[in-house]
């Protein structure tokens, strides 16, 4: 099910979550968020709704979003509730 109704919401969470991934990528994310994300992403590769690419993961099929991008967005969380948002 393809939904194109993109909300202001949908895009903060993108930018945020490609800002915190570049703050991963250069050892700036803080360690306790680091650790959140990492447990999405272990959730997000063993679940069945996630598309890969030449052995990447790429998107969820339910909401569209980009991984492990969303995965990086604190106020994000998962369309089945496999997780919620990130505690600030």
């Amino acid at each position: 099910m393809e939904n194109n109704n993109i909300t202001i919401q949908d895009v903060q969470n993108y930018i945020e979550g490609n800002a915190n991934y570049l703050l991963d990528k250069i050892g700036l994310l803080p360690e306790e968020v680091k650790i959140q994300v990492e447990a999405r992403k272990e959730i997000c590769n063993k679940c069945s709704f996630a598309e890969w690419e030449n052995n990447k993961i790429k998107k969820c099929s339910i909401c569209l979003c980009k991984l492990p991008g969303k995965c990086y967005a604190l106020d994000a969380h998962c369309p089945k509730d496999y997780w919620k948002e990130i505690k600030k």
